[in-house]
């Protein structure tokens, strides 16, 4: 079965609308009237690190067929960018993207725990084991 989905802006807040039971979900509540909120929000994200991810070892098998050196790069806000000739399982990118988008912060505190994380694994305890280093 596919459930669609359709995305809309009612009264300042983004929802999603689900289709197949036209009931509506609170996506994110954003205030589009606060002006200078909204630049406040802007400015703050404009500086983010850029990361590199890439497969350090596997532990036993990879449904996706990635090989140890494979790697991919989140660039700027929310740019994926994979080399040429290359895949990424999306299983893995779902589970590491929370994290991605945390270490790409720049500014940490002192009792931050982000930065001291290099490795990840995949959903699967069998799957692979990630290095993710900031370049």
């Amino acid at each position: 079965m596919v459930r669609r989905f359709g995305i809309r802006v009612l009264q300042g807040k983004v929802v999603i609308k689900n289709a197949t039971r036209s009931s509506y979900i609170k996506f994110c509540c954003v205030d589009t009237s606060n002006k200078r909120y909204n630049k406040n929000v802007l400015n703050r994200s404009l500086k983010v690190k850029e990361l590199k991810v890439e497969v350090k070892k596997i532990k036993e098998r990879c449904g996706a067929k990635l090989q140890v050196g494979d790697c991919f790069y989140i660039r700027g806000k929310g740019r994926l960018e994979i080399p040429q000739g290359k895949t990424v399982c999306i299983y893995a990118l779902s589970s590491l993207l929370p994290f991605l988008m945390l270490k790409q912060r720049e500014e940490d505190s002192q009792d931050d725990w982000v930065p001291t994380i290099e490795e990840l694994s995949c959903p699967d305890e069998k799957g692979v084991v990630f290095k993710i280093s900031v370049i």
